[in-house]
């Protein structure tokens, strides 16, 4: 199975609280992530990855929309 790293932006929310509008109207920054996996599924709308591959089954299988995905890069595996 490809192993990835896909870089890409989520979107960011503030702390809990009370925030002045001056403060707020700057807010607005973006969640900048990196995600390594093993690709499930690649289409038109999403990149489905999974963290652990075990032969059979696969766990904690994450999607990530297109729209979000700076760059995906293939990552080869050292040998031992």
């Amino acid at each position: 199975m490809e192993i990835v790293l896909v870089e890409w932006v989520d979107s960011r929310n503030s702390e809990t609280g009370w925030l002045a509008k001056s403060h707020a109207k700057e807010f607005g920054l973006l969640a900048h992530c990196s995600t390594v996996g093993f690709v499930l599924n690649k289409d038109d709308e999403k990149v489905v990855l999974a963290f652990t591959d075990a032969g059979e089954v696969v766990n904690s299988v994450f999607a990530i929309p297109k729209s979000c995905i700076l760059s995906i890069q293939k990552l080869v595996p050292d040998v031992v």
